[in-house]
């Protein structure tokens, strides 16, 4: 028998051709812009001919790019269900999970439903007692796409999909960032057209291909957290995180949003004080993470968009409707304390008690729309997207999500735009390997074990044994 292994497909031989469908399907998208009615079914038409066409451990980089390069939930004309639930990163990275369940991840999925039952029986029911049940329904079945499936699957995902997608999302940022300069710089942005909101602020923010400066904001807020983080990790491309690190964290302050540029201290802090308190990084490290904290700290608030804007008549006015809407859920929330509105229903709530905008703020709209029995229930997924991401003490993940949070507490982040979560569930699978030594492969190891028991079926990698030598005059 052979023992020559075949040879391992090259990333250049995939990446390239999804690189091309994704800059069809972009293309696609900004037709989609102009006459949403018939051309979105061709949209996602070729969203499914990629995600069915790709091997499963690209999926989850194309998402990325498809959430980065088409802001559908800010797209003039396109419809809520799918620019604000069912996006084509949202398809996409459920198509991933289905195929991760059917080829390797049953054992972890039943594992799950020990916890993924009752949180979701629990929701259910308030679902149909809150205001919109087909809506918190809609919602509830992306938080799974997004958040708990990609939790519970985290056991049957491999070091090559997690590391394709942190390297691509490095890339991504970079090149995200990259445009943020040049957008600042030129004062205006080509596709400004086709997104759903006008330049009213007191200095120009950018929102680059991301559809609005406050998304604009996490998202480099988040990538600039995750960035910092991963240097820590060995074998990580630390070049290519600093970089990223550096140009994120300058775009985060570009867009002009004081939550993005809150966000990103704040994932530093939460990261740097995992680094401190775990054993996993070296002084050096640490010591890394504590510069640039510092920096961002100093730096990022004193950028013309971020201290201009903040000194301005207009950025008086928004922190005014800032305490305008902690007021306005502390009202709602104690008008239906226990059960809420709904599971993602808190901007109807609003909009019913006289509001003219959505609850601006995330955080207290999750405790508006679930009360205290469905934040308790969402809690335990935050529990176990948070132990899944940190549990080895990497800081990375956890640095991220913490990100994602704040800045959702300036808008209705996930309340309004669920499909904003694909991100959170993509900082999961980025941030897998930190359940496994660097270059070990759980699923491969789960196999190999299988193989032994004798109950693998599949065939196997041929292995050279040795036999030992026999003393002269004994028989075998």
């Amino acid at each position: 028998m052979s023992n020559v292994r075949p040879a391992a497909t090259s990333p250049g031989a995939v990446l390239v051709p999804a690189a091309l469908v994704v800059v069809a399907v972009l293309a696609l998208g900004a037709i989609a812009a102009a006459s949403p009615t018939t051309t979105l079914v061709v949209v996602g038409l070729a969203v499914l001919v990629v995600a069915a066409s790709l091997p499963t451990w690209v999926l989850p980089s194309v998402s990325l790019w498809l959430f980065a390069l088409i802001p559908v939930g800010y797209l003039i004309g396109v419809p809520n269900v799918v620019g604000r639930f069912y996006s084509p990163a949202v398809v996409v990275l459920m198509i991933f999970l289905v195929r991760v369940v059917a080829r390797r991840g049953r054992q972890a999925f039943v594992h799950s439903l020990r916890w993924l039952v009752p949180v979701y029986a629990v929701l259910l029911v308030l679902s149909y007692t809150g205001l919109s049940p087909s809506r918190s329904v809609n919602w509830l079945l992306v938080v799974a796409i997004c958040i708990a499936l990609p939790a519970a699957l985290v056991p049957s995902l491999d070091d090559k999909t997690s590391g394709t997608l942190l390297r691509s999302w490095f890339v991504l940022g970079i090149g995200l960032a990259i445009l943020a300069v040049i957008e600042s710089l030129l004062q205006t942005n080509p596709l400004s057209d086709y997104y759903s909101f006008d330049q009213h602020w007191a200095l120009y923010r950018v929102s680059t291909t991301l559809g609005h400066p406050l998304m604009a904001g996490t998202f480099f807020a988040v990538t600039a957290a995750l960035a910092a983080f991963s240097m820590t990790r060995q074998g990580a491309p630390r070049q290519l995180a600093f970089g990223c690190f550096v140009l994120c964290a300058l775009a985060a302050g570009l867009t002009g949003s004081r939550s993005g540029v809150y966000a990103l201290v704040s994932g530093l802090g939460v990261g740097l004080a995992v680094t401190l308190v775990s054993g996993r990084t070296s002084l050096a490290n640490k010591f890394l993470g504590v510069l640039l904290g510092t920096v961002a700290l100093v730096v990022l608030p004193a950028l013309p968009t971020i201290a201009g804007r903040a000194n301005s008549a207009e950025g008086t006015a928004s922190s005014l409707y800032r305490d305008y809407v902690v007021r306005l859920a502390g009202r709602l929330f104690l008008e239906r304390p226990v059960v809420g509105y709904g599971p993602g229903n808190s901007a109807t709530a609003a909009i019913q008690s006289g509001a003219k905008l959505p609850l601006e703020n995330s955080v207290l709209g999750t405790l508006v729309s679930g009360g205290v029995i469905g934040t308790a229930a969402l809690l335990v997924l935050v529990v176990v997207v948070l132990v899944r991401v940190g549990r080895s003490g990497r800081a990375d993940g956890v640095a991220a999500i913490a990100a994602y949070v704040v800045a959702g507490a300036a808008f209705p982040l996930w309340e309004s735009n669920p499909a904003g979560l694909a991100l959170v569930g993509l900082v999961v699978i980025a941030t897998r390997t930190a359940d496994a030594a660097p270059g070990t492969d759980p699923v491969a190891e789960a196999d190999a074990a299988k193989a032994v028991g004798g109950r693998r079926t599949t065939p196997q990698r041929p292995v050279l044994v040795r036999s030992r030598p026999q003393p002269v005059g004994v028989r075998r």
